[in-house]
């Protein structure tokens, strides 16, 4: 029996003492040799099981009383009956004001690494909560695992290692922690259960100190977690002004439009953000400038941006008028962006260039006088061009003069401008097209299903070929590039229905005759062949 000189009345007075905070009864046990190590007995309740004396001037947040039990003896490793050593117990539910107290008083396994049931170690905790970097030091000295995770078995730090807890700390000039724990062999690639690796997470709380130390350590930037974001898409929704956000749209790969679950890809976040370059990389490779951000959150609330802007079925070219970026939205026209594009709420791409959303990174006054903008001249061409073909909502229209795009007096000029460049185009036929699009007019206006069902046709797709279309783009300055645009959609799905086809037989888990995947996929816009194609990689990682 533990502690037989003692009887267990005895014991459970000593702890009774200990529990209702009487320092100098406790003292008179102590100096008694009543035992600093024993347990609480069950008469102490669920709450109190197996607390020992230390427990208990912790719960109490005494620190004189830690200080004497641990001059005589007290043991910080020591555990309750729910896995927890007085150092947990002071980090989950007292105040973690205690723990420097704890180990520079105690004399007893001070620097034991012990356990709890989750897998928090009190080296994660003195990761997390120290402010001297000695402590965690003294941990790695002793042999603590700098990549030892905690286990999958809380709501908050599930899979954390000791470099996500540093992360966790508060913001500073530097952190030298993760520089501690990198020098000593932290790997910045490992993820917690959500996926996120320490770059995630110090984007997701925009610690800029701690993510330019990652990044330095040569920390992945496009690393997806589970929810298929990048540390990007964390810092983007926190603070899209951050300077870790210019830094790594500076040396983001252009090799891909990432895309996490909710649609919100890196060409809607180079829009809101003003990054041309990247956006004309993004658009040269032939990422689509249509895509449309999903309405809800993972919560099923609707998704915000900064808590202010609802981001429900923007498309790239609502985030550059936004910010009234209209050498962005030049380049997204150019590219086939439809400025009819409605979001969620029914607002197009230029209701937003025009009306207050509550704040803005461009701070310029709507009332000072500037001069115009060439690529404003662009976007107001393009409504033109489309009014003048039939092409544009009557709300676009009337939105294109609210804006103050078209002035009144040349509106005329330009709208009869535009319709004699459209009796030249329709003069110009297709070799071998369906007679329903046998001339260049009648490609205007296909959706990217028809775009694609026209390009099957092998003669059609040859005579449209990079070369002529590039011809076209010098000889209808208006319409050339449009044409041009509506091609390049229908390749665009051409080449997705490809991929789509073999990750819809991966996910199905069968081999689908050729009609009925045709079929399935014909009712599914570019944005749904792309959630497709993601699914079926996603369920590859997981197998």
């Amino acid at each position: 029996m533990e502690h037989s000189n003692f009887s267990p009345e005895n014991l459970r007075s000593f702890h009774d003492a200990c529990k209702r905070n009487l320092l100098e009864l406790i003292k008179q046990f102590v100096q008694q040799g009543y035992p600093v190590n024993s347990h609480a007995d069950s008469s102490f309740g669920d709450e109190f099981a197996d607390y020992t004396p230390l427990h208990f001037a912790v719960k109490n947040e005494n620190p004189e009383a830690v200080m004497y039990l641990l001059h005589y003896g007290a043991d910080i490793s020591k555990k309750s009956a729910n896995s927890w050593t007085p150092v947990h117990l002071a980090y989950y539910v007292s105040t973690i004001n205690l723990l420097p107290t704890i180990f520079d008083y105690s004399e007893v396994n001070t620097y034991v690494n012990a356990v709890d049931d989750r897998g928090l170690t009190h080296f994660h905790i003195c990761c997390r909560t120290m402010d001297d970097p000695s402590y965690v030091q003294r941990f790695i000295e002793r042999g603590a695992d700098v990549n030892q995770k905690t286990l999958f078995l809380s709501s908050y730090d599930s899979g954390f290692t000791p470099l996500h807890f540093a992360v966790l700390r508060k913001e500073a000039e530097v952190n030298p922690f993760l520089t501690l724990l990198l020098e000593n062999g932290a790997d910045h690639s490992l993820k917690c259960e959500d996926g996120l690796t320490p770059l995630h997470l110090a984007c997701k709380l925009d610690n800029v100190c701690s993510g330019m130390l990652l990044l330095l350590s040569g920390a992945d930037i496009v690393a997806r977690d589970d929810k298929n974001r990048l540390p990007l898409h964390y810092i983007f929704y926190r603070n899209c002004t951050s300077y870790l956000a210019d830094i790594i749209f500076d040396n983001i790969p252009t090799d891909r439009n990432y895309t996490d679950f909710q649609r919100l890809s890196l060409l809607h976040m180079a829009c809101f953000c003003g990054k041309t370059l990247l956006v004309k990389s993004l658009l040269a490779q032939g990422c689509c400038p249509n895509g449309r951000v999903i309405a809800i959150n993972e919560n099923g609330k609707e998704l915000l941006f900064a808590g202010k802007l609802s981001l429900a079925g923007l498309t790239p070219l609502h985030m550059a008028l936004i910010e009234s970026r209209w050498l962005i939205a030049e380049n997204l026209l150019l590219a086939g962006a439809d400025i009819n594009a409605e979001d969620d709420q029914g607002n197009s791409p230029l209701w937003y260039s025009y009306t207050p959303v509550g704040f803005r990174l461009s701070q310029v006054s709507r009332n000072t006088a500037v001069s115009v903008d060439p690529s404003k001249v662009m976007v107001a061409n393009h409504v033109m061009a489309c009014r003048a073909a039939g092409l544009i909502s009557a709300k676009v229209k009337h939105e294109s003069l609210q804006r103050g795009l078209v002035a009144l007096g040349t509106y005329i000029y330009m709208l009869s401008s535009c319709r004699a460049q459209l009796e030249r185009i329709e003069m110009v036929r297709i070799n071998n097209g369906p007679v329903e699009c046998n001339n260049l007019r009648g490609i205007l206006g296909k959706n990217e299903f028809e775009m694609a069902r026209l390009l099957v046709n092998k003669s059609v797709a040859s005579w449209l070929n990079p070369k002529y279309l590039n011809q076209l783009t010098k000889g209808f300055l208006v319409y050339g590039y449009m044409i041009k645009a509506q091609v390049n959609k229908g390749l665009r799905r051409i080449e997705r229905l490809l991929e789509a086809r073999d990750a819809l037989e991966r996910l199905t888990v069968v081999r689908l005759p050729v009609l009925c995947s045709e079929r399935i996929l014909s009712c599914l816009c570019y944005d749904d062949l792309e959630s497709v194609i993601e699914a079926s990689i996603a369920v590859q990682k997981q197998d």
